[in-house]
């Protein structure tokens, strides 16, 4: 890499230890009867452990931090329907114990109220808390592309660098479409086409808003609502965390002037 400074990398914990511990496991047959599910800790261990020196050699670099979900979600306590359609997912079986071996052998950053994700966020745009310039989150998670960063999938093997504008952008499409996957709906009947007819790219962040909101209205919806969704879509930046007393800021128009 020359004289370029080593990156250091913001590595998405919750999906490596999800991938490492369902990779090994499998369905056992002891007999034409029975079946049970099987799982081998250290084949998780080893999994994981390649992976990360993949990313470790792929990136020329040892710095990195693992950021890990804290199982208090603040945003399950201003929408208990967030990811309540998990509720009956079956967790791998060496989940826990892997990702408690992770917590002991890793560099991992884990704080209350906050998952991942937000982590991720507040470590890639705070300029105190890592002081290295190149720091780049690795995740298979494209809400990333709501954070004004540098951006690697290691499933695609693509890197981008994502703008403010972009990231700004794409957190207003969020809060238009929804997500399925974690249970919050958005404007009602929205899908990406129609966010892409709502909002668009030119617009400041104010101006997206005031789109979005006018949008949920003519649908029978509220301000509030629309709020509810930003705030669900919302990947927390340095700016949205109260360092003071610990827990999140919860987002509005108002912080972003």
């Amino acid at each position: 890499m020359g004289n370029v400074t080593k990156p250091h990398l913001l590595i998405d914990g919750d999906v490596y230890i999800y991938r490492a511990a369902a990779t090994c496991e499998k369905v056992i047959n002891w007999d034409d009867d029975n079946y049970v599910n099987y799982a081998s800790l250290s084949e998780a261990k080893v999994i994981f452990i390649n992976t990360m020196r993949g990313l470790f050699d792929k990136f020329e670099t040892k710095e990195y931090t693992i950021a890990l979900s804290h199982y208090k979600n603040f945003r399950k306590e201003i929408n208990p329907e967030y990811k309540a359609n998990r509720k009956d997912k079956k967790v791998p079986i060496v989940y826990k114990p892997l990702r408690q071996w992770v917590e002991q052998e890793y560099n991992i950053f884990c704080r209350e109220y906050l998952e991942g994700d937000d982590i991720l966020g507040i470590l890639a745009t705070s300029k105190v808390i890592i002081r290295n310039v190149n720091k780049i989150i690795v995740s298979l998670d494209k809400d990333m592309k709501t954070l004004p960063c540098k951006y690697h999938n290691n499933k695609r093997d693509e890197s981008i660098i994502v703008s403010e504008q972009e990231a700004n952008y794409n957190h207003m499409l969020q809060t238009l479409t929804g997500d399925n996957a974690d249970n919050y709906k958005g404007l009602a009947g929205c899908g990406l086409k129609t966010a892409e007819k709502i909002i668009s790219k030119d617009m400041n962040y104010k101006q997206m808003w005031q789109a979005v909101v006018e949008a949920y209205i003519k649908k029978g919806s509220s301000e509030q609502d629309a709020l509810l969704n930003a705030r669900m879509a919302r990947i927390l930046r340095n700016y949205d965390y109260d360092y003071e007393r610990k827990k999140p800021i919860l987002w509005s128009i108002d912080s972003e002037e």
